[in-house]
């Protein structure tokens, strides 16, 4: 009857130990997980500059510098584009947060789009990718082009061949009359 005891002690107290010990891996594996970033600036500006000009300058309140990925909040980007079909084109993106793995530029939160004063788009979320200038929306949005409007649920445009599509989308347009 004592060894019984004893062995069935044993046996709750291996179990007690054993569960103590995966718990306590999961924890240390979720402090190691979580990454840090290795730089951080307050009211940050940055330019990048060519041969030629200034072809990109980021804004923002706070930037976090991750090994893989940029975020920042409050964030104004500006991109002039090299294109020479596009006659030194601007594209002004505003957003309360941004993520940016390496060309791929995630916006959150009140999001503007402008460019040139032509196209100013107004969103929740956009995904932009710097080099093929393709911008994507899954939420609501409002774009004004020239006097124009379009709203919708989804967007995809291009900014290089100049393609814009839409769905579930209304389009306003403003016709000029002639005297």
């Amino acid at each position: 009857m004592a060894i019984r005891l004893f062995i069935f002690s044993l046996l709750i107290l291996t179990s007690i130990l054993l569960t103590i010990t995966i718990i306590m891996k999961q924890q240390t594996i979720t402090k190691d997980t979580i990454e840090k970033p290795t730089i951080t600036f307050i009211n940050s500006t940055m330019y990048e500059i060519n041969t030629k000009n200034v072809s990109k300058i980021i804004q923002s309140q706070k930037a976090l510098h991750y090994k893989t990925k940029d975020e920042l909040h409050n964030a104004t980007v500006i991109l002039r584009s090299n294109n020479k079909d596009q006659n030194n084109s601007t594209d002004t993106i505003i957003g309360k947060y941004m993520l940016q793995k390496q060309d791929q530029l995630t916006f959150k939160k009140d999001v503007i789009f402008n460019r040139n004063n032509e196209l100013v788009l107004n969103t929740q979320y956009l995904t932009y990718n710097i080099k093929t200038q393709i911008g994507k929306n899954h939420h609501k949005f409002k774009l004004d082009y020239l006097n124009n409007t379009l709203t919708g649920n989804i967007l995809y445009f291009d900014g290089i061949n100049d393609i814009i599509m839409a769905n579930n989308a209304k389009f306003k347009i403003q016709i000029e009359e002639k005297r």
